[in-house]
């Protein structure tokens, strides 16, 4: 597998998987902006003391086909993830009903999520 630990271990530290993901497809553009995702995520997991234990990426638009994502919750499942990170809500999904079906998944297997930046709060008129 990888360097993650179980979640029934002692208190060492959290082990975290970064997804990151663009929605401009396969193109130069979309692995700069990919990069600074991860580079950001790493930062803040280096601020924690989380341990790293997988990068996960996606090249995709607003299609529910993400072969990363898919895989991340394949080693969630696994139990050897304690947090996903992500830059923001939305590289999970765009869409709220998804979104919610994939923090519910993680969260009745016992996986946190959390990303760098807050997600957004639009007034209403």
């Amino acid at each position: 597998m990888s360097q993650c630990k179980s979640h029934m271990t002692s208190p060492l530290p959290m082990s975290v998987a970064l997804y990151a993901r663009s929605s401009h497809g396969n193109t130069r553009a979309a692995h700069r902006e990919v990069a600074a995702q991860l580079n950001a995520l790493h930062q803040l997991s280096k601020k924690n003391g989380w341990i790293v234990c997988g990068e996960f990426v996606d090249y995709a638009g607003p299609t529910a086909d993400r072969p990363g994502l898919t895989e991340l919750l394949a080693e969630c499942r696994g139990r050897s993830i304690e947090m996903v990170l992500t830059t923001n809500p939305s590289r999970l999904y765009h869409k709220p009903g998804q979104l919610l079906s994939c923090l519910l998944e993680l969260d009745c297997m016992g996986v946190k999520a959390g990303t760098v930046k807050q997600p957004s709060r639009r007034r209403r008129p």
